[in-house]
């Protein structure tokens, strides 16, 4: 038996054992990287390279990804699958630690005799040609060999010789088969091979976009079945012949990228109708003014009112780059897996109806259920977790682009994937320092790949913007910008502002009212008697389900959900419902509130929290909220009187209702902190910052909130750190040291960010760009969360199979350890520790419901 690289995990004394050999799954590699290296792939390595790559580069490129893992020809590989305690040092038994240490060593002229003959027989020589100097050559190979996870820090080094890894085993060595997997590649790509060639050029970013389409060819060529297959590599052990081997590889690889629309998302570069792209063939302004930005910039911000069609004007952005060849596909990115769910339905539907033969949108939300239950079709490869930039068009969530930024497994893959698409990052104000400093990083690195990118945003102050790269402006500067408006260029320190004529029939003049909850209550049953559709939206579930017993208990008619069996079920909107029943709920308010003209008067309330905020194409005569942050307001508020139409008798002007928030004096302590005692105010604790909020609630004392006349003002009013210190100062010494305390607390999330994320402009195995064991590194601080193992039917007769679970619900609950305790019509116990839960109608909560 030749050195393997792939098995179908049987044992090799098991009659149905197959295997392919090294040298076959270094020509399936090869053949992947050849099929990545066309269109915009190859303009993101012109881009890092400085110079267009010819038809040699390809081919050198090709022949790195083929020699990955030529590491599987060292004993230490090879003999593991015949006896499960095969040499004891797993570093040893690795097939990449070996050879990553023998790069280290070069480096540092510390070859063995047994190193170097490895090393001319794997074709060292021959790839040290291919760079103007030994060192970029290790460099590279060492990223190549790296392809796992990425570079990693405190490796530890093989205790066995590696003199011991070269053989013989069963009548081959590692020195014969490392030769043959070097003549394969040479038949295969015999223009790598050529001396007159000019040399690789190496860059860091070009070296990071190499260690990225490794990754990615070695996942294409890892897709294997028995037999192979038009989208599989065939288990065929050694016995084939190269050149049909190279053809079929070359097959099955093109059949993966186009069966997920890497290359040609839409099998189709034809240009579109606008107006097809829109419900009604009619463009809004804003949709008519992103057509007349120059396909040349890449950065692209779109600032305006919700219901303005920002979502539209990003997909016709997207058919026109894609029409002339500039983007292959599109990663559409929204803040949380519910607005995720509810926007891959929009995005499917319409390429459904443009391209009926394009391949299948992408929810690239793991674990989740399309909002549409009968979606079906064929799987695309990259459809599996870590894959999903790699698809043609996906809609998912912010953590996905940001993960391709980070220090962590996996992302080079995901740059090198998403530098072809262009990249919608969908209510960017939502990002926090931490996640705004990564971003920037992530936009940056794709911009300088030749990449394009569109950010959407009711109102991105100019504190968020400074976040993601521009340099600041001061206050009376930043509140003078044009809004609603697009800016654009070619970087973040070049923008400019392009104004567009509003929709004169979105303009409204929302008239606030502060009460108590009670009469909020009571001002929700009149509204809903006279036939109103009311929105309830809060800042958490805790005041959000104590808000829905309220109304219950007044005899308030509340949104009901349709249970499997059929019978009406009183629901709530937030994020603690499972996946299947979560989707149930968003088609739920999205009939109940849809905007349209000539809608009939139906009083019903809905209560729920931000989930109501993002995504959702709803519609209500009447808001109610807490105090929450001026650009979390425009975006409830953008659910307010969203469409022109019939309204209830008295509801014909959009009226909200503030929960009066009382004094913010009294959140504060002395020392600048949120104070805990005797304070019910859980919404501050959402968002920390009272200065913040106290300049939100100035603006709404005003009486009236004008759309979107006030929309830059308010904003800047509420976020801008010259005016938060101008309210601070005058309300006294502890509320400047809460915002000192919070401007440090900001910082020092940046700081970490920046840390956190992959630096391109520098060499990818220097110390700040190393994979570190001992660092817990996610795309969001403070945000963990885990699945909760369990099955059961839910209150609405959908099967659960996990629950998705923020920690700190858990109280110190081990999600390990859980157990379904009991179960009825109604709800779920779940003790998770100590810890019991409880899943019904009001979601996932701790305690055992009475």
């Amino acid at each position: 038996m030749r050195a393997w690289a792939k098995t179908n995990r049987l044992a090799p004394s098991d009659p149905d054992f197959r295997y392919l050999s090294a040298r076959g799954h270094a020509l399936d590699a090869a053949a992947a990287g050849m099929s990545l290296l066309v269109g915009n792939t190859l303009r993101a390595f012109s881009c890092a390279a400085g110079r267009p790559l010819d038809s040699v580069d390809q081919a050198r490129l090709a022949v790195l990804c083929g020699v990955h893992d030529i590491g599987k020809v060292l004993l230490g590989f090879r003999g593991k699958i015949f006896n499960t305690s095969w040499w004891e040092d797993p570093a040893s038994r690795d097939h990449c630690f070996p050879l990553i240490d023998l790069t280290r060593l070069a480096r540092g002229g510390a070859l063995s005799s047994h190193h170097r003959r490895f090393l001319d027989a794997a074709g060292f020589k021959v790839v040290e040609r291919w760079f103007a100097s030994f060192e970029g050559a290790v460099d590279a190979l060492e990223l190549v060999f790296s392809h796992h996870a990425g570079p990693r820090a405190g490796l530890a080094s093989p205790a066995r010789p590696f003199s011991d890894q070269l053989g013989p085993f069963q009548d081959t060595d590692a020195l014969e088969e490392a030769r043959e997997i070097l003549r394969a590649l040479q038949v295969a790509h015999p223009a790598a091979f050529d001396p007159r060639s000019r040399d690789l050029p190496v860059s860091w970013r070009f070296l990071h976009l190499l260690l990225g389409l490794v990754m990615q060819a070695d996942w294409m060529a890892s897709t294997v079945s028995r037999d192979g297959g038009r989208s599989s590599f065939g288990l065929v052990g050694d016995d084939f012949d190269t050149a049909a081997r190279v053809a079929s590889s070359t097959r099955v690889s093109a059949a993966i990228l186009a069966g997920c629309g890497f290359h040609d998302a839409l099998s189709a570069r034809t240009p579109v109708a606008p107006g097809s792209v829109v419900p009604n063939g009619s463009l809004r302004p804003l949709q008519e003014a992103i057509r007349t930005v120059p396909l040349s910039d890449r950065i692209v911000g779109i600032e305006a009112p919700t219901g303005e069609g920002k979502t539209e004007a990003a997909l016709l952005r997207y058919l026109d780059l894609h029409a002339e060849g500039t983007v292959d596909g599109m990663y559409f990115a929204v803040p949380t897996r519910s607005a995720g769910v509810s926007l891959h339905r929009r995005v499917r539907n319409l390429v459904r109806r443009l391209f009926p033969e394009a391949p299948p949108v992408v929810l690239a939300v793991p674990g989740a259920v399309p909002a549409d239950p009968q979606d079906a079709g064929p799987i695309p490869w990259s459809s599996d977790r870590g894959k999903y930039l790699a698809s043609g068009i996906a809609v998912g969530t912010v953590d996905q682009l940001l993960l391709s930024g980070l220090r962590v497994g996996g992302a080079h893959q995901r740059a090198f994937a998403s530098s072809r698409v262009l990249l919608v990052v969908d209510e960017v104000h939502a990002c926090d320092p931490y996640m705004a400093t990564v971003l920037g990083r992530v936009l940056e690195r794709h911009v300088s790949l030749g990449g394009h990118a569109v950010l959407l945003s009711a109102t991105l102050g100019d504190a968020g913007l400074s976040a993601l790269g521009r340099p600041p402006a001061d206050f009376d500067e930043a509140c003078g910008r044009l809004y609603p408006a697009i800016w654009h260029g070619q970087r973040f320190d070049g923008l400019q502002w392009k104004g567009f004529k509003a929709d004169e029939t979105r303009r409204r003049h929302v008239r606030f009212f502060r009460q108590q909850q009670a009469a909020a209550v009571q001002s929700v049953r009149r509204a809903v008697a006279r036939g109103a559709r009311v929105l309830v939206i809060l800042s958490t579930v805790q005041d959000a389900i104590a808000f829905q017993r309220a109304l219950e208990g007044a005899g308030v008619p509340t949104m009901a959900a349709t249970s499997c069996a059929g019978t009406e079920v009183g629901v709530m909107h937030h994020g603690r419902y499972a996946a299947a029943d979560r989707a149930v709920l968003d088609r739920t308010v999205s009939s109940l509130f849809q905007p349209a003209p000539h809608r009939e008067a139906m009083g019903i309330a809905c209560v729920g929290t931000q989930t109501l905020e993002q995504s959702l194409d709803i519609d209500a005569d009447l808001l109610v909220t807490d105090l929450c942050p001026a650009d979390v307001l425009i975006q409830r508020l953008g659910r307010l009187h969203r469409a022109n139409g019939c309204r209830p008798d008295g509801f014909e002007q959009p009226m909200a209702i503030l929960l009066d928030p009382g004094d913010l004096d009294r959140l504060i302590d002395q020392r600048g902190n949120l104070s805990r005692s005797g304070n019910s105010a859980r919404f501050a604790y959402v968002y920390g910052n009272v200065v913040m909020l106290q300049a939100t609630l100035d603006f709404i004392d005003r009486g009236t909130v004008s759309l979107p006349d006030e929309c830059r003002v308010m904003v800047e009013m509420a976020t801008h750190p010259d005016w938060l210190r101008r309210i601070a100062m005058a309300k006294g010494e502890k509320w400047s040291l809460m915002l000192n305390g919070l401007t440090d607390a900001e910082n020092g999330e940046a700081a970490q960010g920046w840390d956190h994320s992959i630096k391109w402009d520098m060499r990818p195995l220097d110390g700040p760009n190393l994979i570190r064991s001992e660092e817990t590194i996610r795309t969001r601080i403070g945000a963990d969360s885990v699945d909760l193992a369990v099955s059961f039917d839910s209150f609405l007769g959908n099967r659960v199979t996990n629950l998705s679970v923020r920690l700190g619900i858990l109280r110190g609950g081990d999600p390990r350890d859980v157990e379904l305790v009991s179960r009825n019509d109604r709800q779920a116990v779940i003790r998770c520790g100590e810890v019991f839960l409880t899943y019904g109608r009001f979601g996932l909560n701790v305690g055992v419901a009475p």
